[in-house]
């Protein structure tokens, strides 16, 4: 127990004294009340922000003091007496009232490195006061957010000799940068800041120290002269924010000599089109930023033409990658050491396979690639086909609801994907690498909580160190529960599963049956007649022999059984005493034969077929076979051997298809009992027969 107690006790002497880590803030600092008004902590910073203090309390020892969102007004010697520590080497008054500040305020403080003013109500000539005895230790000036008007040499001229490298004006009211001295001044700037002012003109004397330089959000309307005849303006410039101005043309011989620019933001702009080679002089740029672009409508064949790129950011542009507004095959053509790809937020839906091919062939050493809001409906084959490097792949807010099964088999490199926001409703392992991740984000998908999710939560589970938002964030899309709380044994799944496939072989063997079962019923008639085509290879047409003298009678009638007696005395007999040779087998069938053998040869055996149509032949299932087979015959020989008598009104209910289609173009002989009708129905009955026969004699009366 003691040698617990004097290790805990070790350990704590080493926290509080030897440690360089330990950063742990208490309240240093009390008003009249014991309310806390500073918080110390152990490297000798002081936080004294936010309490509306109109002075400076009584201060510990201290190097780095911040007084942010205050209410200061005046800054002069007087409130010095409570800071015993005049070594400060950072002061932060950012965000109060100042007006004021006395030349010997800052000039007290000889050691500062670090000064932020921003956000107060200075005025050009008060800074100007304030800054005049500035430490010339002075490394970062911040006076952003002030009341200046306008910016000239004069302002920071109390400058002169200091060795300040960052200096910050941003969010002020200047309309023009009139720096035609300022780098004479400050010699070893390295980082200037002017973003979101007014500025829509930019003038400086040249600066070799100077290496980033941002106008982001300002008024200009072209690119600055960054290039004479003399040289660059800034020869070491690496890092430079051109983005949210009102530029529409991209001159790039303002900005060719910048040899050592590594880093270009041309965001936000009006630019319309990306021609070929806009950026392959600058032979150092690695970064390229062109998002926000709503204006940008076209990219040309080698637009990103360069082999020292290798990050582009064309992100929410809503750039719509097609042939009118892409060059698909070339827009990235020179880009062969590209690593980066952020292209989020377009319209890439419309791409197919061929010209993912043909987009990503030339960037095939990309590293990282985010397609996300993109308006995709399908997974491109071309990523795991072309870029064997990847090793980040962000496809978020799409509509994929499928990763096909060994996706990222070729991936061998991937450590983090991103399909957050997709339509996915399961996985396996199939679709997901069987490498290492050091991030997964599968959230926002509806996953449908079945048996098949069951594999994906036991992942989910296992590493969850990985897996982003989870659990709260992987939810069924059916019952709103969390995927960690669903509760599915695996032994039913498994009798789940086999019954399930039992039940579905057995559907679909039930239902293939009942299909055919109908298939035979409906084409019951038609298929015995096939049967006798193929047994007794009944067509004779087919050796083309249709003479007359093959046939053994004219006419084959076709009669239902109650109507024979009608049938044979005023069809039948007229017919034969007009030497037609008449079939009709209710008297001709030759008895132990097969009736549908028979039939189908005398059928065969005529020049014509005779159908007698009646109410009791329409519902007469016989019948109902000789009709198809005639019809069969009529659609095989292509001309008209088929001949239709209505031999009585045939009702509504008896009116079927077939019946329809026999007389719906008036194609037929009606038989009514009228005699001077009947002699004319007759009479052009054996005008149609005897169009072959030459021994016809006029009908008898």
């Amino acid at each position: 127990m003691k040698s617990i107690l004097l290790a805990c006790f070790i350990q704590l002497i080493v926290i509080c004294h030897g440690s360089k880590e330990y950063r742990l803030r208490q309240p240093c600092v009390f008003d009249s009340s014991r309310k806390p008004l500073c918080w110390c902590s152990g490297n000798g910073y002081t936080d004294c922000s936010g309490h509306g203090l109109n002075y400076i309390p009584v201060l510990p020892k201290t190097t780095r003091l911040k007084l942010r969102n205050n209410n200061l007004e005046i800054l002069n010697v007087e409130m010095l007496k409570n800071i015993s520590n005049k070594q400060l080497t950072y002061l932060d008054v950012s965000k109060n009232r100042i007006k004021k500040i006395g030349s010997d305020f800052i000039g007290v403080f000889k050691r500062l490195q670090t000064l932020n003013l921003n956000v107060n109500p200075l005025t050009n000539e008060e800074l100007k006061t304030s800054i005049k005895n500035i430490s010339t230790s002075l490394q970062k000036l911040f006076i952003s957010g002030l009341t200046l008007s306008h910016f000239d040499d004069d302002l920071l001229k109390p400058l002169n000799g200091s060795k300040i490298t960052v200096l910050g004006l941003t969010n002020n009211s200047f309309h023009g940068f009139n720096g035609g001295h300022i780098f004479n001044y400050l010699k070893y700037l390295t980082t200037l800041y002017l973003s979101y002012n007014h500025i829509n003109s930019f003038n400086a004397s040249r600066s070799y120290s100077l290496k980033q330089l941002s106008l982001s959000r300002n008024d200009l309307t072209e690119v600055p002269p960054f290039c004479s005849t003399s040289g660059a303006l800034f020869p070491n410039l690496k890092t430079l924010y051109i983005d949210q101005n009102c530029i529409s043309v991209l001159n790039m011989n303002n900005l060719n000599c910048l040899d050592n620019l590594i880093l270009l933001n041309i965001s936000a702009t009006r630019i319309e089109t990306l021609k070929s080679n806009t950026f392959s002089k600058l032979r150092n740029l690695t970064a390229l930023s062109v998002q926000h672009m709503e204006g940008l409508n076209y990219i040309e064949s080698y637009a990103f033409n360069s082999s020292s790129l290798r990050r582009i950011n064309i992100r929410d542009n809503e750039l719509q990658f097609s042939e009118s507004n892409v060059n698909i095959s070339l827009a990235f053509g020179g880009c062969a050491n590209l690593k980066v790809l952020d292209i989020t937020n377009n319209f890439l839906g419309k791409l197919r396979e061929a010209d993912w091919e043909l987009l990503l062939s030339k960037i095939s050493k990309l590293t990282y690639l985010d397609i996300s809001l993109g308006h995709l409906l399908y997974l491109p084959k071309a990523i795991p086909n072309v870029l064997h490097n990847l090793k980040e792949l962000r496809v978020s807010d799409n509509g994929i609801d499928f990763i096909p099964p060994g996706y990222f088999n070729t991936l061998y490199n991937i450590t983090d994907i991103y399909f957050n926001g997709n339509k996915l409703t399961t996985l396996n392992h199939t679709q997901l690498p069987t490498t290492k991740l050091h991030h997964l984000n599968l959230a926002y998908n509806p996953f449908v909580c079945d048996c098949n999710i069951l594999w994906l939560i036991n992942y989910l589970k296992l590493h969850k160190r990985i897996v982003s938002y989870y659990p709260s964030h992987y939810i069924c899309a059916d019952s709103k529960l969390r995927l960690e709380d669903l509760n599915i044994e695996k032994r039913s799944c498994l009798i789940g599963e086999q019954t399930s496939t039992i039940i579905k072989c057995s559907c679909f063997s039930v239902t293939l049956i009942l299909l055919i079962i109908s298939g035979v019923y409906r084409y019951r008639w038609r298929l015995r007649y096939v049967m006798h085509i193929l047994n007794y290879k009944r067509r004779k047409y087919i050796n083309g022999n249709m003479k007359s003298s093959n046939f053994s009678h004219d006419v084959y009638i076709s009669c239902a059984e109650s109507d024979f007696n009608f049938v044979y005395s005023n069809i039948v007999e007229k017919l034969e005493e007009n030497n037609f040779n008449v079939y009709i087998s209710e008297r001709d069938s030759v008895g132990g034969s097969l009736k549908i053998t028979s039939t189908l040869e005398n059928m065969d055996g005529s020049r014509f077929v005779m159908l007698c149509l009646s109410n009791s032949y329409v519902q007469d299932h016989w019948c109902e076979y000789e009709t198809y087979m005639a019809m069969e015959r009529s659609i095989y020989e292509g001309h008209d051997v088929l001949i239709v008598v209505v031999i009585e009104d045939i009702s509504i209910v008896n009116m079927n298809k077939t019946v329809h289609k026999l007389v719906k173009n008036n194609n037929f002989i009606l038989w009514e009992t009228n005699k001077e009708v009947h002699r004319l129905s007759l009479r052009r009955l054996v005008r149609l027969i005897g169009g072959e026969n030459t021994n016809i004699c006029n009908p008898s009366t």
